[in-house]
């Protein structure tokens, strides 16, 4: 099945209570506790936040999926690739 990210990115942000999600402030690293599986995010900004989960919807130069994987945000071994393909998306009224 597919789902286009509008549509996600709905069922997510009506899923949660108001305020949750902060937009604004990227992701510079995670940490996961061994112990309680607490996850804490370091924003760029130097804030830190701690949660149960951390959902890495920051697209196709994800430092989320980087920080995961131990490999850089852009470039080789990021495993962010170009396919070859070109999408252009619409809509008509």
């Amino acid at each position: 099945a597919v789902i286009e990210r509008p549509e996600l990115q709905d069922i997510y942000l009506n899923s949660l209570p108001t305020g949750i999600v902060q937009n604004g402030d990227g992701v510079k690293s995670y940490t996961k506790d061994p112990h309680n599986g607490t996850i804490t995010v370091q924003l760029d900004s130097g804030k830190k936040i701690a949660g149960d989960v951390l959902i890495g919807a920051d697209g196709i130069w994800s430092a989320v999926r980087a920080n995961m994987r131990g490999e850089p945000v852009r470039g080789d071994g990021s495993g962010a690739t170009y396919s070859g393909y070109t999408v252009f998306a619409g809509e008509l009224n």
